[in-house]
């Protein structure tokens, strides 16, 4: 026979999943920012820096879907913990006299207190996460789910501490009948299910752009025949066609929104631009002032060597530093920050701002921004990672002293440069090449504005190296394209690569994970002739 204590687990549990529910949706209809996802802003701040960042290497897009994961279980777990703890405190000490009312506030005010130490014991997890409770709709949102959900659990744990036959009146308890409790607890468990299966499956289909090209113009990612790769422009591929740009569609995409890009109201979208003279622009305005046209390699940070986190564009956009001339920058500025529609924060010194390369740009490969890539606007800064190109940009404000972005307190350095690096596009590891035949072993290399001097292609895993031929570049601030006409003997070959930058400074051979500088070492790729 099922104990009140069980039968308090399940009714919490329910009330979990209708409170996690509900967080979910105020975070689909009204913006508001769901409850896990503000737990794990506070949970990737407690972690150390090393296993933050190790676990973002392994990872990768994986990562926060997995955490979030985690975190609606714990909430859900939590809620089927209080229910227990209810309906054990509950058996045998409900109040019997007073009518229905009075029973009802004792269960009512009980519960509320419940959420109110809950929210007090939570305050500081959320409130490292969002910088404060109190200013913005966080604290309203989490408030909302624990007073939705405390009571609920109070009143099932009360209804489950009995043991009423269905359709049966539970008397003067706050619920009338076991079938309305069962409706509850059914629609709880069914919150909770298609919650937690939703970041699941997000979870196990998040995954990043393809790096190999497809070949023989027909899709996939394996050798086309007699080993030679297609157009590098056909189908989804990562360094884009022999032009050097990246399809829009491959385009790598990291942000900190576990459920795509936020919404953006075109005819509302304001960017305002603080200083002496404050102003705003709406995106017809911005679309008006002089533009310029920058082709640019953006590289996330957490790239591991080799991987698929790099793409380059053709970027339109305003000058920053036209920007800020209009608005007047206060003496003693030394930086400006940068306020996004998603809470993203980030800012640059002021003479990075003031380069003529800092853009605030509108326009990818001719159109204007998709949705993914900061829709209406986002920055562009050369020779930094992608984290200092904070994208659906709303406030740009002179600093004067530096302010840490997102990425950056949480351990990531906030003034590295790109590292050089380069990458073997094909063939793909473990492919298996017919023997005497010609390959097109290929990839990128990158470096900033240092350039891409010249890129280096071992076959045996190092011990020797030979030349490739470069592309030319785009631009000063994209990578370029290299070649190199392989004709193998039948084996196994471990194939390497690595780039000299414009300064004639050979790529890092040291292996280093991605935090908090950036990934080093070469790329190796291991290929079966026969």
């Amino acid at each position: 026979m099922t104990t009140p204590t069980a039968r308090g687990a399940l009714a919490g549990l329910a009330a979990g999943g209708i409170g996690l529910a509900l967080s979910f949706l105020l975070q689909a209809t009204l913006g508001w920012p769901a409850l896990p996802q503000v737990a794990s802003d506070g949970v990737t701040l407690l972690l150390p820096g090393p296993v933050f960042g190790a676990l973002i290497d392994v990872l990768q897009e994986h990562g926060r879907p997995l955490l979030l994961l985690g975190l609606s279980l714990a909430v859900i777990i939590v809620g089927a913990g209080v229910g227990a703890w209810r309906a054990r405190r509950l058996t045998g000490r409900a109040p019997t006299g007073g009518g229905a009312r009075a029973r009802a506030a004792h269960h009512l005010v009980a519960a509320v207190a419940e959420a109110a130490a809950l929210l007090v014991l939570t305050l500081p997890l959320v409130g490292f996460g969002q910088g404060t409770l109190a200013t913005g709709a966080t604290g309203a949102a989490f408030l909302g789910w624990l007073l939705v959900t405390a009571p609920l659990e109070g009143m099932l744990a009360e209804a489950s501490r009995r043991r009423v036959r269905p359709g049966r009146s539970l008397g003067r308890s706050p619920l009338a009948s076991w079938s309305r409790r069962s409706v509850l607890q059914t629609a709880g468990l069914g919150a909770a299910g298609i919650a937690v299966g939703g970041l699941a499956w997000r979870a196990v289909t998040a995954s990043a752009p393809a790096i190999g090209p497809s070949t023989g113009g027909a899709g996939g990612r394996g050798p086309g025949p007699g080993g030679a790769p297609g157009a590098t422009g056909s189908g989804r591929v990562t360094f884009g066609d022999l032009s050097g740009l990246t399809p829009v569609r491959d385009f790598y995409v990291v942000d900190i929104d576990l459920f795509g890009p936020p919404s953006v109201d075109p005819g509302r979208w304001r960017l305002q631009v603080l200083g002496p003279r404050p102003y705003a622009l709406d995106r017809g305005e911005l679309a008006a002032l002089p533009h310029v046209r920058q082709v640019q390699t953006l590289e996330c940070i957490s790239n591991n060597v080799g991987g698929p986190l790099i793409s380059t564009g053709a970027f339109e956009g305003v000058r920053l530093g036209d920007l800020l001339a209009r608005s007047g920058v206060p003496a003693g500025t030394v930086a400006v920050g940068f306020g996004c529609v998603d809470g993203y924060t980030e800012s640059l010194p002021l003479a990075d701002a003031l380069l003529p390369t800092t853009l605030v740009a509108d326009r990818l490969n001719g159109r204007p921004l998709p949705a993914a890539h900061g829709f209406p606007a986002r920055l562009l800064v050369v020779d930094r990672y992608g984290m200092k190109d904070p994208k659906w940009l709303t406030a740009i404000t002179p600093l004067a002293s530096p302010a840490p972005g997102y990425w950056e307190v949480r351990g990531w350095n906030p003034s590295v440069a790109v590292r050089t690096t380069s990458r073997i596009d094909h063939p793909q590891g473990n492919s298996r090449l017919p023997a005497g035949r010609p390959v097109a072993v290929r990839g990128i290399a990158f470096a900033g504005t240092r350039g891409i001097e010249r890129v280096e292609l071992s076959i045996d895993g190092g011990r020797s190296w030979g030349p490739t031929r470069l592309e030319p570049s785009l631009s000063p601030y994209a990578w370029r394209l290299w070649t190199a006409v392989w004709r193998p003997a039948p084996g196994t070959y471990a194939l390497q690569v690595r780039a000299v930058d414009g300064t004639g400074r050979t790529q890092s051979a040291v292996s280093l994970p991605s935090y908090p500088n950036g990934a080093t070492g070469y790329d190796m790729v291991t290929v079966l002739v026969a």
